[in-house]
């Protein structure tokens, strides 16, 4: 059994489904999805609701799955709605809780990687500056209250700092 090809066919059916359950507003589509709130201690409730921006559970993930897909599949689906995607999280990263911003997983850390990553994959210098224009946002907010945890806060984004301080610099500077 070829296991690649069995992984990128289920992942292909998981992108048409998000590609043809998109919500699209102009250039930017979201998602209906599920949350849970808690009424009290021990009930908590679920109900439908657009999806957020971030990488953990949002567009900004759905961004970086498509467009991985795409760049092994070459499906103009996926490159549409990769690009809708990232338009939505790019659109709505300052509604973001400031005190995640570092976050690879729930900040704008995480949006600016995948806008930039997605922009150097695709040769897209739009993506590429939205998401250096967030990195020097960053940048700039380093001394204002942040978290230091894994998934929310600092450490989350260590890995991904290299990319976006070097290659992404160096391929806008013409290197």
């Amino acid at each position: 059994m070829n296991y690649c090809a069995s992984f990128i066919d289920v992942a292909e059916r998981i992108a048409m489904h998000l590609c043809r359950t998109a919500f699209w507003y102009g250039k930017r589509c979201n998602w209906i999805g599920r949350a849970i709130k808690e009424v009290s201690p021990l009930i908590n409730t679920v109900y439908n609701k657009s999806l957020g921006c971030d990488v953990y559970d949002g567009t900004g993930g759905i961004a970086l799955f498509l467009s991985s897909l795409y760049r092994c599949t070459k499906n103009n689906a996926y490159l549409d709605t990769t690009e809708g995607a990232i338009n939505h999280a790019l659109s709505k990263a300052n509604d973001l809780h400031s005190v995640a911003r570092f976050s690879f997983f729930t900040g704008k850390l995480g949006i600016a990687y995948i806008s930039a990553k997605i922009g150097y994959d695709l040769g897209n210098t739009y993506l590429i500056e939205q998401g250096l224009d967030l990195l020097k946002e960053l940048q700039n907010n380093f001394e204002k209250e942040h978290l230091m945890d894994v998934i929310s806060g600092n450490a989350s984004g260590i890995p991904f700092q290299p990319f976006l301080t070097c290659t992404v610099s160096l391929k806008m500077k013409g290197c």
